[in-house]
């Protein structure tokens, strides 16, 4: 496996992705640019993406919504590496960048998204439609 930074496309590589389809996702793929956004990182196995994600940064630069999508194999195979890394990156951003905040929307039928997010702190602060719940959590620094 292979940790690198995230390059145009990577998303719409994992074909096998572990939450729900959704017909309308709150993003472009182009706004997940490493140019826009210079937060996203990629997991490869084999050169292929397995797993990506990263921060589209708030305009005062205080925190940001975090955007993720693992392949199934990712999550089958490599559970543990998931989560040290997802831990390691919650870190950084709190240490390196100085974010405060971090919100996610997750589905609301995505119960794994949700003890995820959990997990990590999320707590939900209110429904953004008929298809997220939105989660927050606060960075100690």
């Amino acid at each position: 496996m292979h940790l690198r930074f995230y390059q145009s496309g990577d998303y719409s590589q994992i074909t096998d992705p572990v939450e729900p389809a959704v017909p309308n996702i709150p993003f472009s793929e182009a706004s997940l640019a490493v140019d826009i956004h210079p937060v996203a990182l990629t997991l490869t196995s084999g050169g292929i993406p397995i797993a990506c994600g990263g921060v589209i940064v708030s305009e005062d630069g205080t925190g940001g919504e975090v955007w993720l999508r693992v392949s199934a194999q990712c999550a089958q195979r490599y559970p543990i590496v998931l989560l040290r890394t997802l831990k390691a990156g919650k870190a950084i951003l709190a240490d390196e960048f100085g974010f405060r905040w971090l919100s996610a929307r997750i589905q609301w039928n995505f119960a794994a998204g949700r003890r995820l997010a959990e997990r990590f702190g999320f707590r939900k602060v209110r429904d953004d439609n008929e298809a997220f719940e939105v989660y927050q959590c606060h960075l100690e620094h």
